[in-house]
């Protein structure tokens, strides 16, 4: 009569058994480290005293943060990709080496922002003001600037001559700053071509230039 397989074999290995508990371990410690980010994150939502808030190094990935004022922030190495940053308050950030690749910056206030190294890659800066924003050495290949503001002070499509020129007579013209910055695919309305080009950025050929 077929007495079916050894009960031995059915009964898991004592390293079987570490392995499993070893999996549940991780498992579970991947869910607190979920839950105590989601946390932090409320945490932030709720603060009232956010302007100046040192973020530097935090994890922030497919976060809605819209609306968000955060000025003054030390945001070093933020983790800020795939985001929504939409209207957000950002002026005078220190945002170098942050991650915003993919984010949703439409109309985010960046004036005076430290941006230098930052990864922007395919982010949205529809309306965004990056009047003083230094964006030396980012990445913004694919990013959306279309409607952006670049420049404050002098006429639609002034070139760096006209605003130097402005710059002594009234000093009140102000800039984004991107030198050596990656615009490879770029979208980026046409009347400031010219301008682009005297930033000596890099990939400027590939720039998709808009109305």
């Amino acid at each position: 009569m077929f007495m079916g397989p050894d009960a031995r074999k059915m009964t898991p290995s004592p390293m079987t058994r570490k392995g499993l508990l070893a999996n549940m371990l991780v498992s579970s410690l991947a869910l607190l480290a979920g839950a105590c980010r989601r946390f932090a994150v409320r945490r932030i939502f709720i603060s009232k005293k956010l302007e100046g808030i040192n973020l530097s190094g935090l994890d922030f990935y497919n976060a809605n943060l819209e609306n968000i004022n955060l000025s003054r922030a030390r945001l070093v190495k933020t983790n800020f990709s795939f985001s929504s940053l939409k209207n957000a308050k950002l002026t005078n950030a220190d945002l170098r080496h942050a991650d915003l690749s993919a984010a949703n910056l439409e109309g985010a206030d960046l004036r005076g922002a430290d941006l230098r190294d930052a990864v922007l890659r395919n982010a949205t800066l529809k309306k965004a003001n990056l009047v003083e924003a230094y964006l030396y050495d980012a990445d913004l290949g694919g990013a959306d600037l279309r409607n952006a503001v670049l420049v404050v002070g002098v006429a639609d499509g002034s070139d760096m001559n006209a605003i130097r020129n402005e710059l002594v007579i009234t000093g009140l013209v102000h800039y984004v700053h991107l030198r050596n910055a990656d615009l490879a695919g770029a979208a980026v309305s046409m009347k400031w071509k010219q301008f682009i080009r005297q930033q000596g950025v890099r990939n400027f050929n590939t720039i998709v230039w808009v109305q």
